[in-house]
Formats: structure tokens, sequence, C-alpha cells
């Protein structure tokens, strides 16, 4: 598994690991870690994804941790990398942190800053952040007290992830004549042409072009009306063949128009239209508009 370095390729390594053996307060093997010389305040990454199983310091009888960390390390965070056989992170002379024991991390995450805690040795020459790495099956009594080079796993330098913006939505394609429509798609299409004027003047026409019977729409009568009105000319008509204007009604209220609302936009006023009925010998005409007088006799 590759991990990312602590830092970015601006900030410098000091003393490697392995450095100045036998040189207190190093190991008779060595610097067991790597120093990198940093200003106070520098952000530390996370190298990958792993649990925060130490923040805080260390006391001074190796009582508190498995990795014989001191208090010489100031304020250290360690973290163990994720899975069976990764290794363990820390991180010491820390400024400050912002994570605790059990906290997850991962990749490139900012979890402390780098400080100037020596812990008491008194050879830190400045600020700087010690790395130091356990590898799985790490074993203390070695002459750099278990420790590897930590640039064993540290192989890369942090890079954010290059945020791509949302590429321009393709605008709709007009569909082709051979290309199959969905239903909303005829429903838009025939609204858009029933909608024109010309279309909706032909539809008036259709209707009042229909033979239209005006008789008595209660059926108890035969009787004629002698003079009518658009309006009373459709009613007739919708007694006679309410199937078909039922239809067109249908068929306009799925589009979202109404039939009364068309005849009341697009047609000539109804006094234009009156049309008058030869009157026809057969009585008197109940509700005729001339009411038949009684003859003597």
């Amino acid at each position: 598994m590759e991990y990312y370095l602590p830092f970015g390729p601006e900030i410098q390594l000091g003393q490697p690991f392995g450095a100045r053996p036998n040189m207190s307060p190093n190991p008779p093997g060595g610097h067991n870690g790597d120093d990198w010389l940093t200003w106070i305040g520098v952000p530390v990454r996370s190298p990958g994804y792993g649990t925060v199983i130490h923040a805080g310091t260390f006391d001074s009888t190796y009582a508190d941790n498995f990795g014989w960390n001191l208090n010489y390390g100031g304020n250290m965070v360690v973290i163990n990398m994720d899975g069976d056989f990764e290794p363990y992170f820390e991180f010491g002379h820390l400024l400050d942190f912002n994570v605790k024991a059990g906290d997850r991390v991962a990749p490139g995450q900012i979890f402390a800053r780098t400080g100037n805690t020596d812990g008491g040795t008194n050879v830190s020459t400045g600020p700087h952040c010690h790395v130091g790495c356990l590898p799985w099956n790490f074993n203390l009594n070695s002459n750099t007290y278990g420790r590897v080079n930590p640039r064993l796993y540290m192989t890369k330098h942090w890079v954010p992830p290059v945020v791509v913006p949302p590429a321009e939505l393709p605008k709709p394609k007009p569909k082709e004549w051979d290309e199959m429509a969905t239903k909303e798609d005829i429903k838009d299409a025939l609204r858009e042409v029933v909608l024109e004027a010309p279309v909706l003047d032909a539809i008036a026409l259709t209707i009042l072009k229909r033979d239209c019977f005006l008789v008595d729409p209660t059926g108890k009568t035969g009787e004629v009306v002698g003079k009518t009105s658009l309006a009373k000319k459709i009613n007739w008509m919708a007694h006679n063949d309410a199937q078909t204007l039922n239809l067109m009604t249908a068929i306009g209220s799925a589009l979202g128009v109404k039939m009364d609302e068309l005849l009341a936009a697009h047609l000539p006023e109804p006094e234009e239209l009156e049309m008058s009925v030869p009157a026809l010998e057969v009585g008197p005409v109940s509700g005729s508009e001339e009411p038949v007088e009684p003859k003597d006799g």
C-alpha cells in the first residue's frame, strides 16, 4: 500500500531515518524516524485511511502505549492504517490537533499543525515534525526501537483532487421525423397545433356545419324552436350527438383546453350567427318566442 507524505514538496527533510547512530537521544541504529523542517503551524495531512489510536502526550514510563513512546515527542498523534498488515504512523512535536482516539481519518485530511514541542531532550534546533513508522510485525527490541523508514511506505505527495465543473448540459436535440415520440411529445404537439387560431376556427366551423335537429331536448315533444342562437344550436347538437361532443371535450381536456373557452375566444359573436327556421304548421309551440293566440269559436 502506498501512502502520502504528510507535507508538500516545499517542506524539506532535516534529520532522516537512521541518521546519527548512538548520538543521544537516538538509539544505536540511528534516528528512528524522519524530522521534517517546518515553521510553526504547518498543516499535517493523513497518509491514508486509518484510525487514530492516540492524540495527546505520553508519560515517561512506557505505561500508556505499546510503542515505547515517551513525552519527548510533546503532542503526538498515532494512526493505525487500515488493513491487516499495514503500519502505524507517529507524528510528534505538534502545536495542536483536531482528532481524538477512535476518530477516522482519510487520505489528505488535515489532522494537526506542526509545532516546536521538544519534550525535554534539549536537542531540538527549531520547529519540526517527527514522523515515525511501526510496521505490522514490529519488534521494539531492534536497534531503532522497532521503527522502520517511513518513506518505505510514504512514497508520494498529497495532491488535492481536481474538481471538474459539470459539463454544460447538452441542448435537447429535435426528434427526427422517424424517431419514436413519447405520449408527452404527442400531447405537446397537439396542444401547440390545437391552440392555433385557424385550427380553433376549423373546429368551431365543423361543429356548426353538422346536421342539427332542433327538437325539444327533453324528448317530450317534437316541437321545433323557430329561432336559435349559436349557443342554443350547440346545445341542441350536444343533445343529438353527445357522444361526438364528449369525445372532442375529452381530447381538449387531456390537452388542458376547455371547449367552451375555445368557442368563446375564437367564434364570432352569437348574435351574428342567429338562424331562422321556417315556421311549421304544427299547432301551438310550447316555449316559442311568439305564442299562438287561441281562436274564437
